[in-house]
């Protein structure tokens, strides 16, 4: 095997480095961008403000039987989000159900009609959701209590957000 020269020397040390430096490259990349990911939406440029509107931070009080509805207008250009969560308060054992409807379709629920949700939690003690709004426009939220015989207390936090 032959000796290898100085030239050789300095030219396996200057790929080392250069195989280092590509490598720490590399890492400090995946870094960024995985944060970037963590701590802003996929879906969101860099640059554009996001407005956040907390639409419902209470406990509301549900009688037996009856339904409590909250209505809200979105009129956005692209993100029209509706984030929350929810909990009755009364029991583990207690649910309630809620949904997100357009105008329309809440006018046809009240009068007792199938109508299409934008969200149904199903019958729950506690639940998160996110909703996507497809429309600018009226929507309804609503907390059903109608198949109990009992009132229900429910813990909500609910934020739109919209661009």
């Amino acid at each position: 095997m032959a000796k290898p020269t100085s030239s050789d020397e300095y030219s396996d040390r200057r790929k080392a480095k250069l195989t280092l430096f590509t490598l720490a490259v590399v890492i400090a990349a995946s870094m960024i961008i995985g944060l970037i990911l963590i701590y802003r939406p996929w879906w969101l440029p860099a640059s554009t403000p996001l407005a956040r509107s907390i639409f419902y931070n209470e406990n509301l009080t549900i009688p037996a039987r009856s339904y409590l509805q909250r209505d809200f207008t979105v009129e956005a250009t692209s993100i029209r989000q509706l984030d929350g969560f929810f909990n009755v308060t009364d029991s583990e054992t207690d649910t309630i159900r809620i949904y997100v409807m357009d105008g329309t379709n809440f006018a046809d629920w009240q009068n007792g009609q199938n109508v299409s949700k934008i969200y149904d939690s199903e019958e729950l003690n506690s639940g998160e959701f996110s909703v996507s709004l497809p429309t600018n426009g009226a929507y309804y939220m609503v907390f059903d209590n109608m198949p109990s015989s009992t009132l229900k207390t429910v813990t909500a936090d609910v934020v739109l957000y919209f661009l």
